[in-house]
C-alpha cells in the first residue's frame, strides 16, 4: 500500500524572546554636596580631621574624622567664641578691656558687659537678652587704669574672665560682690544688690 503523506497545518510560533537586558554598572552615588559631606571627603583624602565651620557655635566645634565616616563634636561649658560685629562669623573670646565711646568693655565677650570709664557712679552694666543688671558705686568713680582684663580704680580692682561674662543676674551679682568685697577702700563698697 502506498504511503500517503499527510500534511499538518503550520503552527504559529512566537518569535524568540530577546535576551534579558542587564543594566549597565553604575557608579555609587557621591557624597552629598553639603558642608558635612565635603568635610568628610576632605578628611578622608587628607587623613586628618577637618573642622565643619558652618556648624560652629559659641560653645561647640564639629569635626569630620580622618575615616571619612564619623563626626566629632567638642562642646565647652563657657563660650570660646562670639559672633563678630557683622553677625556673619565668629571671633575668639578676648576679655582684654578697651575704652571706647565713654565706656570700658571686653574686646570680644558674650553679653553686653560694660565698666565705668570714670566720671559716673555706674560701675558695671550688663545686658544679655532680656536680662539687664547694673551695679552702682556709692560715689563718682575715677578713671581706671587698664591692664589686660583688669580695670584698677583707686581703692579696688575689677577683672573680667570668660566665666564672669554674665548670663544671669545672679551670676553677675556674685562676680561683682567678690570684687566689691575685696575693695581696699571700705567707702567704695556699695550696698549689695542688682537693679
Amino acid at each position: 500500500m502506498p504511503l500517503s503523506l499527510m500534511s499538518a497545518p503550520a503552527i504559529a510560533q512566537d518569535p524568540t524572546p530577546p535576551p534579558p537586558t542587564i543594566p549597565a554598572p553604575t557608579t555609587p552615588p557621591s557624597a552629598p554636596a553639603t558642608p558635612t559631606g565635603k568635610a568628610l571627603a576632605q578628611a578622608k583624602k587628607d587623613n586628618r580631621r577637618i573642622e565643619i565651620e558652618s556648624l560652629r557655635s559659641e560653645r561647640a566645634t564639629y569635626y569630620a574624622n580622618p575615616d571619612g565616616k564619623i563626626l566629632r563634636m567638642e562642646q565647652y561649658l563657657e563660650p570660646v567664641r562670639v559672633k563678630n560685629a557683622g553677625g556673619d562669623g565668629f571671633t575668639p573670646v578676648d576679655t582684654t578691656l578697651v575704652e571706647a565711646d565713654g565706656i570700658i568693655k571686653p574686646k570680644a565677650a558674650e553679653g553686653g558687659l560694660t565698666l565705668s570709664a570714670g566720671g559716673n557712679t555706674e560701675a558695671i552694666k550688663s545686658k544679655t537678652g532680656d536680662i539687664a543688671a547694673q551695679i552702682d558705686a556709692p560715689r563718682t568713680l575715677p578713671k581706671p587704669t587698664l591692664n589686660g582684663s583688669t580695670a584698677t580704680y583707686p581703692g579696688f580692682t575689677l577683672r573680667t574672665y570668660t566665666h564672669l561674662m554674665p548670663s544671669s543676674e545672679d551670676r553677675m551679682r556674685k562676680a561683682i560682690d567678690g570684687a566689691w568685697g575685696s575693695a581696699a577702700d571700705p567707702g567704695m563698697c556699695p550696698e549689695r544688690g542688682v537693679r
